[in-house]
């Protein structure tokens, strides 16, 4: 069976890495910093994970828009529901919406098909950010 080699790619593959070794049967996609996959242990049928070909040991090595999407997403539930910030979360999902139309915009050029299959997350993060905007508004000052 043939195996996909990260580590041929133009970024370094590691030898402890699940994904650089790959059946080349479950890529669906390949471009050229990511791969979409079938997933080995799937939660639903036709599950796909898209993976970066770079490696990165943590969150910090990615360049800052990348980190700067990561962390709206993570931020955002904590800001809003653990400190209770209706402002903070306003702007958090401001952000979370933003970094969403960069990536669309960026992605679009290169791989059409991925960019129109974040649109459903962009109508939920559009909805999402609507409520929160409203819901800032409505119970600004109290």
């Amino acid at each position: 069976m043939a195996t996909f080699r990260l580590d041929t790619s133009p970024f370094m593959g590691q030898p402890d890495c699940h994904f650089c070794r790959l059946e080349t049967n479950r890529i669906r996609l390949e471009g050229e910093y990511a791969l979409a996959l079938l997933d080995g242990f799937p939660v639903t049928q036709g599950r796909t994970l898209v993976i970066p070909k770079r490696h990165v040991a943590s969150l910090f090595e990615l360049p800052a828009e990348e980190q700067a999407a990561v962390w709206a997403n993570l931020t955002f539930t904590p800001v809003k529901f653990g400190m209770r910030n209706l402002p903070l979360a306003a702007v958090d999902i401001l952000v979370v919406w933003a970094t969403n139309i960069w990536m669309v915009v960026a992605v679009w050029r290169h791989y059409r098909s991925v960019a129109l299959a974040q649109l459903p997350y962009f109508v939920w993060v559009s909805l999402a950010t609507a409520l929160q905007l409203s819901v800032t508004a409505t119970n600004w000052g109290r």
